[in-house]
């Protein structure tokens, strides 16, 4: 990866740090800190301020990258990264809220435990109980959210509510009279990104089916395979969409019982394939129904999305490692690979439990005959252990100088890159794609 592109990748990232602690250049001119932290009282009110702005600018971010556009995909690296990063700051961004009220409750304890008693409880000043049920609705939803979390449209009735939690906490901090009332550039910088959070929010969440553009499919085959798998291939019906191989799409079916959430799921097809194929392991309530699924459902498909491809990255040896389902992806790969690809020098692992559940790979010994620079390597956990980096470096050449591509469990996916990274692989040349939204 060259710098150009290295840059690329991590200006997400950089950019949410950088908006995140922004708004302090600001707030630190509006008074010398010295003053600012004079005394144990002076200290606390300061830290109290630091992380009321600090958890809005952050809280604001983790709305914008909640609404899944395309653009994340470039400047994060992947979709994926992007979830990772909006899991991560949004649990940064809860903890300094919560500290929020506790710094400036803790000015108010070596005085009298009654008014500290009373700064936590509504009272007349609205301006302060908009806090206070903004903080106590977060509070909420992340037990709700924990307890809830493998019901996953309990879960995301859950999210729908931070919006509000938001917007009280956003009438409370411009409304309570503090230091952004007194630095223009401050309040204007807040009410912006504030704004952004919201619209984003209302974007995805509200208007979410009317404003986001996505592509009309019809369910035209339905296959169930052993192993609780099934395999369901859609056509279009207008549009076509148009992606790379590797990519997953987020899809939504339309009538019968089954659900019309919207979930993610790796492209199974080649590029050159004209529908959708989708390969999906039964795991859960959701995709336990599918196999309901009747020929001539509708679906709506948006994306494509992620950067797990091939054809991402320049170099043209690679090691392809799939883990159970996770296969996916490479066969989107492997079906796609043309005469143009005659250069790749590709190693590819089928990790399975054992011989059973490898359900592609007589299709993929088809696509290594049809390719000789394709090699597929069948190898199952009962019979040799898990999979490790050491045995990978026996069985592939020149393993320092190739890309690794991994998709499967995610703490195969960890081990295997921690294993890499200790034989002396540079970590950006492990290409993981983890479903962990």
């Amino acid at each position: 990866m060259n710098s150009r592109k290295f840059f690329v990748k991590n200006l997400g990232p950089f950019l949410l740090i950088l908006l995140s602690f922004l708004p302090l250049v600001w707030w630190s001119a509006i008074q010398p800190l010295r003053f600012r932290f004079a005394d144990a009282t002076a200290a606390l009110v300061s830290l109290g301020q630091i992380t009321g702005i600090v958890g809005m600018a952050m809280f604001s971010l983790v709305l914008v990258l909640s609404a899944r556009f395309y653009i994340f995909d470039v400047y994060f690296g992947g979709l994926n990264r992007a979830y990772f990063f909006h899991y991560l700051f949004g649990g940064l961004s809860l903890v300094i809220l919560m500290s929020h009220p506790l710094f400036l409750l803790a000015r108010h304890l070596p005085y009298s435990l009654k008014g500290a008693a009373d700064f936590l409880l509504p009272g007349a000043w609205w301006q302060k109980d908009f806090g206070i049920y903004s903080l106590a609705l977060l509070m909420l939803l992340i037990i709700w959210s924990i307890f809830f979390r493998r019901r996953y449209h309990i879960w995301k009735l859950a999210h729908k509510f931070l919006g509000i939690a938001f917007l009280l906490g956003g009438i409370h901090g411009f409304a309570i009279g503090s230091d952004l009332a007194q630095n223009q550039t401050l309040k204007i910088y807040m009410i912006t990104i504030a704004s952004l959070g919201l619209c984003a929010f209302i974007y995805r969440t509200i208007l979410g089916r009317l404003l986001t553009h996505h592509y009309e499919y019809e369910v035209t085959g339905l296959s169930i395979l052993p192993q609780k798998t099934v395999v369901v291939e859609l056509n279009p019906k207008k549009e076509i969409m148009e992606f790379n191989p590797g990519q997953f799409v987020f899809v939504s079916f339309l009538g019968g019982q089954i659900s019309q959430e919207w979930h993610p799921f790796s492209i199974a097809s080649g590029s050159s394939f004209k529908g959708i194929r989708l390969i999906i392991k039964e795991l859960g309530d959701y995709t336990a129904n599918l196999k309901n699924l009747k020929i001539g459902s509708r679906a709506k498909l948006e994306g494509p999305f992620g950067n797990f491809s091939y054809q991402s990255i320049a170099n043209k040896k690679q090691v392809w490692i799939a883990g159970g389902i996770g296969v996916t992806p490479f066969l989107s790969m492997a079906e796609s690979l043309t005469g143009r690809d005659q250069d790749l020098e590709i190693d590819f692992y089928y990790c399975t439990r054992n011989k059973d559940e490898q359900l592609f790979l007589e299709r993929f010994n088809n696509l290594s005959a049809g390719n000789k620079n394709l090699t597929v390597r069948s190898f199952c956990s009962v019979d040799h252990g898990w999979l490790n980096a050491g045995y990978i470096k026996q069985n592939s050449r020149d393993l320092n100088q190739r890309d690794i591509f991994i998709c499967g469990p995610l703490q195969m996916m960890k081990d295997l890159r921690k294993q890499f990274l200790s034989l002396n692989i540079l970590n950006r040349r492990v290409h993981t794609e983890e479903f962990n939204f």
